[in-house]
């Protein structure tokens, strides 16, 4: 078994207290993707980072021309389902949909929903 946690408060509330928080290293999403773009020919990401899945997301969207057109496959899992606050669970409904809309029109499958 395992548990988790967000880096959002407002997200999983009602399944547990946001109190601990644990620091992990980090990577630059990024750096990663181009180095793997120089190794092979197709790269899938799957993406499961509580919470922290809009961020790394904007900026694949915003470096995307660095990636050599090597990206074929996202899965992701979002967290809005989990917000309490109902305009911060709107905004990110609104960007899980254009990280959709995006990814589509770059003929990336994108899957939200595994």
């Amino acid at each position: 078994s395992s548990q988790s946690n967000s880096l959002k408060s407002s997200h999983n509330e009602q399944y547990y207290k946001s109190e601990s928080v644990t620091t992990v290293k980090c990577i630059d999403v990024i750096d990663l993707l181009s180095d793997l773009s120089k190794k092979y020919e197709n790269i899938v990401l799957k993406i499961d980072i509580e919470s922290a899945e809009y961020e790394v997301l904007q900026k694949i969207i915003d470096n995307f021309d660095l990636l050599n057109q090597k990206l074929r496959r996202i899965y992701v899992e979002f967290h809005s389902q989990y917000c309490k606050d109902e305009e911060e669970k709107k905004e990110l409904q609104k960007m899980e949909l254009e990280f959709k809309e995006f990814f589509k029109n770059k003929n990336i499958e994108f899957n939200a929903e595994w």
